[in-house]
């Protein structure tokens, strides 16, 4: 009795049941030998996650400790002091120590560990928790932390989000003020961060080579990321073109130069201290494991189809092994929208809309069918947060994809010039687009504000921890979106009533939203000659002004190392943009095919889909033709979506607005200067204007 009372008056006091021992250097520590098991966390040592948490001195880590009722009936656990003093560090619960657990129930318990400001860069401490529930049985973890003057690199992601949203008010009606956002938590950050008005991404304008570019200051061409969610690896045997799925893929994407991997901030971070711990967050699961290889160095990735067991997983339509003809007739069937299976799940999709014209599509249902591979912003914040209370990354990067996911169902809404408020202006539910009737200003703003709600969690979280003016905060899109015309152009169609070239002997063309490829089937330079010149001699009646024009813009290979298309005598895109120098001159027998003409439509122009499958879902290799249907509402790809949200946050730097142009490949060489690391031989990027030391 006399020993609880202790406990709970250190409990009291804050702090934990635990041994310290503080070392200069790192130590080997097994777990206690335990009749039961049931205290766990993610890092503790002998576990297949086990690294030294990394932090500043003076700044805090936390290990979130699982402790589980193993037996059948209720048991009391309390976490007990072995020696509650350290010099240099000091540790403390934020929860109870003290538990009483049902059978079978469990309870997390936030373990904070701090060392003090004078403790010198490279010292390590070794803590060791002790459980004993009543009864006798006790069970033992260990975790290390390691001091680092290094500091945490975030990357938050708003996938296809326009920096236009946050000129909006509330209502997305009109221009915003102080107090009357659309994006209060993005302006908030402003106050803090330099700002990038003219930043654009790269060609082509989607979501996987951005983010990558992103992370390894590179171009696409550099980056050698061709596609999105599905890759063109040449001809089978019977003439089909084979198409891979990222989720599925054996071979390796991104070499450069004479086939190199791209170095990006992931594994260099690794290289430059072995126990530094990277993740990827995705509202995607198709966007991290393009880079779940050993030489990409992610320790974590999550996302809807891959949790650790410390994030709840999601339910729904698994496509994991990619879909068939009943899956895809159930999301295209009439009837209710299935909801998220998370109960706060985005508001544009689990709550009625006022348009039911926008829940009955095929593409609605399948975002709100398949919550594996398009979760909501809210479960990805969640596991976000838990991957940095459980395992404190070095660098993290959490990809929010909602906005993208519902801008293809409902278009874009940044643009004020684009919406008739038909008589009503606080009414949105009634506006018209005037491009696409079918869009929907209200579902868009919603989620929109859901993902600033979700970043605005992600500050606070940071501010709670004291690491928000410690860490190195990017916030970024990969793209931005604009609503399509209503009626799709078909590629496929045009080229075999105006081309005299075969697309069933001479060449393979392929295309979704705004982005379309064509692929010689044989060698013979003239196919694809015939095939441009057809290409640029296209006609349509432009929607709005009804006037005839061309609706797309080709580049063939030499037109991608100049940037320049000849057409038009256009510098449409840099010099090498979309060139692999790789995949076109030095490529290995099995890796993926580079296009030999990149084909992407005029603006708000969509292409329907054709000879393609869905790659973003793990079934990029259909055994069945899909129909060429133009299914977005909203979509992006080519030129008219290069411009993308970008602040950067870094100790001690003021805030600003700095106007200049810059690249999505001018982030990382900005961090690898601020870091100190070295920066790798594949960085296109210059550096940032106004925060990079060099410039």
């Amino acid at each position: 009795m006399k020993r609880r009372k202790i406990i709970k008056s250190w409990a009291k006091e804050g702090i934990l049941a635990l041994t310290l021992v503080c070392l200069l250097g790192p130590g080997s520590f097994g777990r206690a030998g335990a009749s039961v098991d049931f205290i766990s966390t993610a890092s503790e040592q002998g576990s297949p996650a086990f690294h030294h948490h990394l932090v500043r001195p003076g700044a805090v880590t936390t290990y979130i400790i699982e402790v589980a009722n193993r037996w059948q009936e209720k048991r009391e656990v309390r976490l007990e002091i072995s020696n509650p003093k350290a010099i240099h560090w000091s540790a403390r619960l934020l929860e109870g120590q003290d538990l009483l657990l049902d059978p079978g129930a469990r309870r997390e318990v936030t373990l904070e560990v701090r060392p003090a400001p004078s403790v010198k860069e490279g010292e390590t401490c070794r803590i060791e928790v002790k459980a004993i529930a009543a009864g006798g049985d006790e069970d033992v973890l260990a975790v290390t932390a390691e001091t680092t003057l290094g500091r945490k690199l975030y990357f938050i992601s708003i996938d296809s989000i326009h920096p236009s949203y946050l000129e909006l008010n509330a209502a997305g009606t009109g221009m915003g003020r102080k107090g009357d956002w659309l994006t209060p938590n993005l302006h908030r950050f402003m106050e803090r961060a330099v700002f990038y008005p003219h930043n654009k991404v790269h060609i082509i304008t989607a979501t996987d080579m951005n983010h990558f570019n992103y992370l390894a200051g590179t171009m696409t061409g550099t980056s050698g990321i061709a596609l999105v969610g599905g890759f063109f690896f040449g001809f089978d045997g019977q003439g089909d073109p084979i198409i891979k799925s990222a989720a599925k893929m054996d071979d390796d994407l991104a070499r450069y130069g004479n086939g190199e991997h791209v170095d990006s901030l992931m594994n260099v971070a690794k290289r430059m201290n072995p126990q530094a711990w990277t993740a990827f967050v995705a509202g995607k699961n198709w966007v991290p494991e393009l880079m779940r290889r050993p030489e990409f160095a992610i320790d974590r990735i999550i996302h809807g189809q891959k949790t650790p067991e410390y994030i709840e997983p999601l339910q729904g339509l698994d496509l994991s092994q990619g879909a068939n003809a009943q899956d895809l007739a159930r999301i295209a069937l009439p009837g209710p929208l299935p909801a998220y299976a998370h109960p706060l799940g985005n508001p544009a999709f689990n709550q009625e809309p006022q348009d039911k014209r926008h829940v009955n599509s095929a593409l609605g249902r399948l975002i709100s069918s398949t919550p594996q591979n398009f979760p909501p912003d809210i479960w990805v914040m969640d596991a976000g947060l838990k991957e940095i209370a459980n395992e404190d990354p070095d660098v993290l990067y959490i990809l929010l994809a909602a906005v993208d996911d519902a801008g293809h169902a409902f278009g874009s809404a940044f643009d004020l010039n684009e919406w008739n408020d038909r008589g009503t202006p606080d009414d949105v539910t009634d506006d018209v687009s005037k491009y696409n009737p079918h869009a929907s200003r209200q579902g868009i703003l919603n989620v929109v504000r859901e993902a600033d709600l979700q970043f605005g969690r992600f500050l606070d979280a940071l501010e709670r921890r004291k690491a928000i003016d410690e860490a190195i905060i990017v916030v970024e899109s990969d793209h931005a979106m604009v609503t399509h015309y209503r009626r799709a152009i078909n590629m496929s169609d045009y080229l075999r009533m105006n081309c005299k070239r075969s697309s069933e002997k001479d060449y393979f063309a392929g295309s979704a939203t705004s982005i379309g490829m064509v692929a010689a089937r044989r060698d013979d330079p003239e196919i694809i000659k015939e095939v441009e010149a057809a290409l640029e001699s296209w006609q349509v009646k432009n929607p709005l002004t009804g006037q005839r024009e061309c609706p797309v813009v080709v580049y063939n290979r030499e037109e991608m190392k100049t940037g320049i298309d000849a057409k038009t005598n256009t510098a449409w895109m840099l010099p090498r943009e979309y060139y692999s120098e790789y995949y076109v001159e030095r490529r290995q027998p099995g890796d993926q095919v580079w296009a030999d003409l990149l084909v992407l439509t005029g603006p708000n122009y969509e292409f329907r889909l054709s000879g393609f499958g869905l790659g973003n879902l793990g079934a990029a290799d259909l055994p069945f033709k899909l129909p060429e249907v133009g299914y977005f509402i909203g979509g992006h790809g080519s030129f008219d979506t290069r411009a993308a949200l970008l602040m950067l946050s870094i100790p001690g730097g003021p805030p600003a607005v700095n106007d200049a142009e810059v690249y999505a490949m001018d982030v990382a060489p900005t961090l690898y200067r601020l870091l100190g690391w070295p920066i790798p031989d594949c960085v296109d990027g210059k550096g940032l204007p106004g925060v990079d030391p060099s410039l």
